[in-house]
């Protein structure tokens, strides 16, 4: 079965509560909470701008690293919601206290190994040409990237993970709760810039692994390394385009072949035919796998 081997403790924590709704009042309590939330984020940065920032000084890299590290603000308005409205414990929302660092940095492990994987299919396909170390990577912006991609990753995984799944399992089927959250975690890159079919499915999917990934471990720890890396390698240090979002330097460079059902086209990897080969992969080891 697909769930054999997760952490009961995560779902029995959750429904301890009996105040969960059907599938649909979850997604439309979501949809509220998430939008104020976004809204908030983006008013303090804009904030942040005008206070701190001189409007001609702001280029891409301090614009991106603000709306990454918005994501602290994020981060505890959501905890503060499924606490205090909710009334969901901090367990059930998967902070769970063992283990945090080695389950963080296997989810690290994971997810740098997942997009490395997709890179070298490419260039095995020749769809990506190495070209070499950028000779104008500046490693203090490359650290604050780091910074903000860790914070940005946790945020996405305490949002549709922590708090719109659970908030689902807590009086439906576990199956129920990953293909909504996962669903509305591809259409939320709907706007991005290059976004097509590809990518939403590909988007979707990466959300049934995390997904799986989460109830196996039974933490957020792992599942948040995973997301973390995922983007920062594929970004920073590939330079490859993050959900459509181009970056302004990175570690390495490669070269594209015009194949944008190989390539991913201008939203990136996460529109490749290669990730959905590596996430089919990845999905049925994590189902496969057994927590010792």
């Amino acid at each position: 079965m697909l769930y054999i081997q997760e952490d009961d403790t995560l779902i029995e924590e959750a429904r301890k509560t009996r105040k969960g709704n059907r599938v649909w009042i979850e997604i439309l309590k979501f949809l509220v909470v998430s939008i104020s939330v976004n809204l908030i984020m983006v008013f303090v940065g804009e904030i942040i701008k005008k206070v701190f920032f001189q409007e001609e000084l702001i280029n891409e890299n301090i614009s991106m690293l603000i709306q990454l590290y918005e994501s602290v603000l994020g981060i505890g308005l959501v905890i503060l919601y499924c606490y205090g409205i909710e009334k969901r414990t901090f367990i059930s929302m998967g902070f769970i206290k063992r283990h945090i660092c080695k389950q963080y940095i296997k989810g690290m492990c994971v997810g740098a190994l997942l997009i490395s994987a997709i890179v070298l299919i490419g260039i095995l396909f020749n769809t990506f040409v190495f070209d070499g170390s950028n000779a104008n990577w500046d490693i203090k912006i490359t650290l604050l990237f780091l910074g903000g991609f860790l914070l940005q990753g946790f945020y996405e995984e305490v949002v549709f993970r922590g708090f719109l799944m659970i908030s689902i399992i807590r009086k439906n089927t576990i199956l129920a709760a990953m293909v909504a959250n996962s669903l509305l975690f591809g259409l939320t890159h709907g706007f991005n810039n290059g976004f097509q079919v590809l990518a939403l499915f590909n988007l979707i999917l990466f959300g049934m692994f995390v997904s799986i990934y989460f109830l196996k471990t039974g933490n957020i720890w792992g599942v948040s390394a995973i997301h973390s890396m995922w983007n920062f390698i594929q970004g920073p240090i590939y330079g490859f385009n993050v959900s459509g979002m181009a970056q302004s330097q990175s570690l390495f460079t490669f070269k594209i072949n015009n194949c944008e059902i190989l390539s991913g086209g201008t939203f990136g990897l996460e529109g490749s035919l290669l990730t959905t080969i590596v996430l089919v992969s990845a999905t049925s080891m994590v189902m496969s796998y057994k927590n010792n």
